[in-house]
């Protein structure tokens, strides 16, 4: 009667060690694709001289008619990264055996809920540009053009005294020394008046990113504009030219499986992403081509795994 009854409590004790077996909760996420350009550009400030509208008349010296601003592109670079799709957030209750088994799919399209997700198309952008605002104009032409007539025939002076005094052609004598250093005293002079009619140009370097998370309802999308005269504008604006994202996806074939689950086993949802070609296009050029795997454009599957 003793042995039965410790029989009894021996299968009650190991009943509640098996029932009192930890599982944890496990919050996860899918992953998801998201495409980043990124844009280099440069910006080219003009500024003119005080008399450069009057250079050609004068001179015959091709310049600038007024103060100007340019932007050329320097380089585009597309990328592609991942992160967890917030916008579904999934969980399963999983024994310590079964945890061994879901660290080992997070290479396999289970991402853990601890990034935050960028669900715009559209990211800000960071960059920092302005328009040039021309100088005004000068109130007193007459004067000012008689004073570009002054520069513009001491100028001439300055060029005649150069070439008499290197060809001998003057009533002073200059040799060695003393020759060279008034040719560059009158070169110096000359140079000085030059920019007057001439202009200058200052360069500054601009960058902007820009991010895309694509979805099946689009394969097109406007990453971003640019102008000549205002440089990277962001997609949707009125002024510039689109530069457009185009997604190529192939396709996966599926596979027919079981749906009742097995006994003692917990299901868990993975993607598998579909290989795709990105293409950064403008006037149907194309500027920029990658090939990358985008996850939500893919198969969305289901593993058991033991959890027990």
């Amino acid at each position: 009667m003793k042995r039965f009854i410790t029989a009894i409590a021996a299968l009650f004790a190991l009943g509640f060690c098996a029932s009192a077996q930890k599982y944890d909760a496990v919050h996860y996420t899918l992953p998801k694709t998201v495409i980043e350009v990124e844009i280099e550009c440069v910006e080219q400030i003009y500024l003119t001289g005080p008399y450069a509208r009057y250079a050609k008349e004068m001179l015959d010296m091709d310049t600038l008619p007024k103060d100007s601003t340019v932007f050329l592109i320097e380089s585009i670079r597309l990328s592609a990264r991942s992160e967890a799709d917030t916008r579904e957030r999934r969980s399963a209750e999983l024994s310590p055996k079964a945890m061994e088994s879901l660290c080992k799919l997070m290479e396999q399209g289970l991402v853990c809920d601890r990034t935050t997700s960028v669900d715009n198309a559209r990211a800000s952008v960071e960059f920092s540009c302005h328009r040039l605002v021309p100088r005004p104009e000068p109130l007193n032409s007459k004067r000012l053009r008689s004073q570009a007539k002054a520069a513009a025939d001491e100028i001439k002076s300055l060029r005649e005294n150069c070439y008499n005094i290197a060809t001998g052609n003057t009533d002073a004598s200059y040799a060695g020394e003393a020759l060279g250093a008034a040719l560059t005293e009158l070169h110096a002079r000359e140079a000085a008046l030059l920019e007057k009619f001439g202009y200058s140009c200052t360069e500054k370097k601009h960058k902007a990113h820009f991010c895309i998370v694509p979805n099946r309802s689009s394969m097109v999308y406007e990453a971003f504009c640019f102008s000549p005269e205002l440089g990277i504008l962001p997609a949707g604006s009125p002024e510039g030219q689109p530069y457009n994202i185009e997604i190529s996806a192939e396709a996966i074939k599926g596979l027919e499986l079981a749906e009742e689950q097995p006994k003692n086993t917990v299901a868990l949802s993975y993607r598998i992403p579909s290989q795709c070609v990105v293409k950064l296009c403008c006037y149907n050029h194309v500027l920029e081509s990658i090939r990358v795997p985008i996850y939500q454009l893919g198969l969305e599957e289901t593993v058991y795994i033991l959890n027990k």
